[in-house]
């Protein structure tokens, strides 16, 4: 994946002979070497505390749906119809408008610049305000809307008292997400595991206090979500408050109420490619959901396996954008295009992984979520499918994440509005309608990932490294008031060339 902005990883040693050159060349392939090593391991030291951080966020929901799961399949039918809406018109929304900052964050900490990561910061906490209040009117109207839909009454009031909760639950869980990516961009992973490992302890308890104790069904489950996200926002809430930072951060930057138009042209294309691949799973649900009760249960149990198995491709894709960020802003296109190759390599090793391990254990972890034998049954047929899934999907999410650390989130909307909506989801229909079964949308996911993976392939080996270095450079410093070096170098904040982990 070498571009074309990069005329080579070595420069020419001296010498006339041929002894002189082969010591030259082997020093420049060894020093190359070791490069790729020192990044492959930078990469994992970000990759596993940042996968452990997903790992706790998604249980926050499974032991929510393992819980409405032992309420009935009615519950569980509901819920998921709920859940699925408000992923479309709630998290998706939002998570997708504040990935942009994983671009801006982290170009601007390998640049050095506080006063840019600052003004990024706040900025993106003020537009996603706004974005929550909006979001939440629809959220607040779902039994309506699922009544619309053609949905059966009972399963739309169900997914309705679900998706109110969600109505108030949306800002904080947003605005943890905006204050982990401004932590993450650091490469600073140990405040948001404690405040979702935090979280998860919350809504365990409070769903048993809740829903097992006092018998409030569904509510007590939409409750308990609601607690899960507060105390993950309060909790890195009062870490940043309380963490060395400088004292100017308490302001609120006037460039904070400046260049929204630069954070939206980034936002948007973000939010389109994120709306693209979620949408695409939540809207595959709807449309098998034609198919009776039985067919929504085994396939959120499926898409909730396949949440949690997400973990591993969240912590390369996660370690890919800000190690490709970084070195952008560092103005090092070299290493930046070095970064983007290992976590390519490391996509399709984790991929491996993922896929072996939901095979060997697909007899075992449905049980987690239902004891009803037909539903089983049906989990376990579609396993295979899901697995070889996996694979292509830890590395489609990957090298979609090192595109966009690249400053590039509308390349990224176009392929994966390509691949999931022109392939993905209508060829995935038709095999699920046509043949009753659920494993035809895994397998249009299937095929719509692997021209996903050809297509990011293709365009990181074109990619012009200087170029978007160059591309880098001004985003940075469009938030600054002087480009005066000197005054650069006064907002500049220590750099961080070792990841931080969970055990140092």
């Amino acid at each position: 994946m070498n571009g074309s902005g990069e005329s080579g990883y070595g420069s020419s040693s001296g010498g006339t002979g041929d002894d002189d050159e082969e010591p030259g060349v082997f020093m420049r392939q060894r020093g190359l070497m070791d490069e790729v090593f020192e990044e492959a391991k930078a990469q994992v030291q970000l990759m596993l505390p940042t996968a452990l951080v997903y790992a706790s966020s998604v249980l926050l929901w499974l032991v929510s749906f393992a819980v409405l799961g032992r309420l009935g399949e009615k519950q569980l039918a509901g819920a998921s119809l709920g859940m699925t809406l408000s992923n479309l018109f709630g998290n998706v929304v939002t998570l997708g408008l504040s990935s942009a900052l994983d671009i801006h964050l982290t170009q601007a900490h390998g640049a050095r610049q506080i006063r840019s990561m600052q003004a990024a910061l706040q900025r993106g906490m003020l537009v996603l305000t706004i974005a929550c209040g909006c979001l939440s009117i629809i959220l607040f109207n779902g039994e309506r809307i699922l009544l619309l839909a053609k949905q059966d009454p009972e399963l739309a009031k169900i997914g309705g008292t679900i998706m109110k909760w969600t109505c108030i639950a949306i800002w904080p869980m947003t605005m943890f997400d905006i204050v982990k990516r401004y932590f993450q961009a650091m490469s600073r992973l140990r405040p948001a595991l404690v405040t979702t490992l935090f979280a998860l302890v919350v809504t365990i308890l409070s769903n048993f206090l809740l829903v097992f104790v006092k018998g409030y069904g569904v509510n007590g489950v939409g409750a308990s979500l609601f607690l899960g996200n507060l105390s993950m926002f309060l909790t890195i809430f009062a870490y940043y408050c309380y963490s060395e930072v400088p004292d100017t951060w308490w302001q609120l930057s006037d460039e904070a109420f400046e260049r929204w138009q630069n954070f939206l042209s980034l936002a948007f294309p973000s939010l389109v490619m994120m709306f693209f691949e979620w949408g695409s799973f939540e809207v595959g649900l709807l449309i098998i959901s034609y198919l009776g009760p039985e067919t929504i249960a085994t396939q959120t149990i499926l898409m909730n396996a396949a949440y949690l198995l997400f973990t591993i491709p969240a912590g390369v894709s996660t370690a890919a954008v800000t190690r490709v960020g970084n070195h952008l802003g560092a103005g090092d296109g070299r290493a930046a295009a070095i970064a983007s190759n290992v976590c390519g390599v490391l996509a399709g090793l984790s991929g491996i992984v993922a896929a072996a391990l939901l095979t060997f254990t697909r007899n075992y972890w449905p049980y987690i979520y239902t004891n009803d034998e037909s539903l089983l049954a049906a989990v376990i047929e579609v396993s295979p499918w899901l697995a070889i899934f996996e694979l292509t999907d830890n590395i489609q999410t990957t090298l979609g994440a090192a595109v966009k650390g690249t400053g590039r989130p509308h390349l990224g909307a176009i392929l994966t509005a390509i691949g999931f909506w022109v392939i993905s989801v209508p060829l995935g229909s038709y095999i699920s309608i046509t043949q009753k079964t659920v494993a035809g949308i895994w397998q249009g996911f299937l095929y719509g990932e692997i021209v996903l993976i050809s297509s990011y392939v293709y365009a990181l080996y074109v990619t012009d490294w200087q170029l978007m270095v160059e591309k880098a450079q001004h985003l940075v410093l469009s938030d600054t008031k002087s480009r005066d070096p000197l005054l650069k170098r006064a907002n500049a904040i220590p750099p961080s060339p070792i990841p931080e982990t969970i055990f140092v």
